[in-house]
C-alpha cells in the first residue's frame, strides 16, 4: 500500500514516450497505459491510429475499467511517469512484476524531478527524484532485456 497517494501527480497531457512509440500503432496494436491518470489525449492519439486503448489507474478509473484494462492481452504496455511518484520500493516492484507478466514491449517512462535522490512531496504529491539509471537494475530483474534512451525505458 502506499503511503503518498499519486492522485495529484496526474496532468492533463500526453505522455512524451507517445512520440517514440508512434510508429508502433497501428489498427492492429492494443495498448495498455498503466497509470493512465484522468487525461483524454493518450487515448485519443492511439485511437486516432487505429489502435485499441485501455487505462488502468486506480485513482482516477472506476473498478470495472480497471479490471477491464487489467485483463485485455497488450500488444505493447506504457508505464509513464509512475514509479517516480511511488515512495515504496516494494510497490514498485509489483507493478513491475506485473507488467513482465504480459510477455508485450513495456515502456517506462521516468521523470526525474530535481535529481536529487531524495523523495520529497512536491505541491502535486510525492517525487522519488531519482535519476532514471536508478530505475534500470530494478527493471532487469523482471525483464530479459531493458534498454533505455533517455529517460524512457524499453523492457522486453
Amino acid at each position: 500500500m502506499q503511503t503518498h497517494t499519486s492522485k495529484q501527480t496526474a496532468l492533463n497531457q500526453m505522455p512524451a514516450v507517445a512520440k517514440r512509440i508512434a510508429p508502433l500503432i497501428d489498427q492492429n496494436t492494443v495498448l495498455l497505459d498503466y497509470g493512465s491518470g484522468y487525461s483524454t489525449k493518450f487515448k485519443s492519439f492511439v485511437e486516432s491510429r487505429g489502435g485499441t486503448y485501455y487505462g488502468y489507474d486506480p485513482h482516477w478509473h472506476d473498478f470495472d475499467t480497471n479490471a477491464k484494462a487489467l485483463s485485455c492481452e497488450p500488444t505493447i504496455i506504457v508505464c509513464a511517469n509512475v514509479l517516480n511518484v511511488i515512495m515504496e520500493d516494494s510497490v514498485i516492484e509489483t507493478i513491475a512484476c506485473l507488467l513482465s507478466k504480459y510477455g508485450a514491449p513495456v515502456y517506462v517512462q521516468i521523470y526525474e524531478g530535481n535529481r536529487s535522490g531524495v523523495g520529497a512531496q512536491t505541491s502535486r504529491g510525492y517525487q522519488r527524484n531519482q535519476k532514471a539509471s536508478e530505475y534500470q537494475p530494478l527493471l532487469e530483474r523482471y525483464f530479459a532485456k531493458v534498454t533505455r534512451a533517455g529517460n524512457v525505458f524499453h523492457c522486453q
